[in-house]
């Protein structure tokens, strides 16, 4: 085939253009779908907090508290962290983490996954959802925050 007939240069460019157009809809189809995705994933993790809440008011031992929380971020791979009104860690369980009565680490990203900005949101009765990526896990990471009110904790 030579390049100076007509219709090889149609069929080149048709093809060049399907092939433009295929790529652009993939591109844009898989970030539609990423984001669908981390919303639906937000969404679940939002029911999941609210039922961990009422899990920790109707439960007065925090021994018994712990091993729950425990079950349920192994369950769900998840971290799961209570906070008081003072930002101070009263639970964390899941990912390899158990710790308890400390500040949370508002500068070191390793250490929590909300920042002041997200503090004052949850406080002011906000849900936060964050998503960004963990150089520690290297993984993308997803954080969902909601304010509940359980007796004095």
């Amino acid at each position: 085939m030579k390049l100076n007939n007509i219709v090889t240069k149609l069929w080149l460019i048709m093809t060049i253009l399907v092939l433009v157009v295929i790529g652009v809809a993939g591109a844009a189809q898989t970030g539609f779908m990423e984001e669908l995705y981390y919303d639906q994933q937000a969404n679940q993790l939002k029911t999941l907090g609210n039922k961990v809440a009422d899990m920790a008011r109707e439960e007065p031992d925090p021994v018994t508290l712990d091993q729950k929380l425990a079950f349920v971020a192994e369950l769900y791979d998840a971290n799961v962290m209570l906070l008081n009104e003072k930002s101070i860690v009263v639970n964390c369980q899941g990912l390899g983490i158990s710790t308890k009565n400390m500040p949370m680490d508002m500068k070191n990203p390793h250490h929590g996954p909300l920042n002041q900005e997200d503090i004052r949101k949850l406080y002011q009765g906000q849900v936060v959802v964050g998503r960004g990526n963990n150089p520690y896990f290297k993984t993308d990471v997803l954080s969902v925050g909601l304010q509940r009110r359980i007796d004095n904790r």
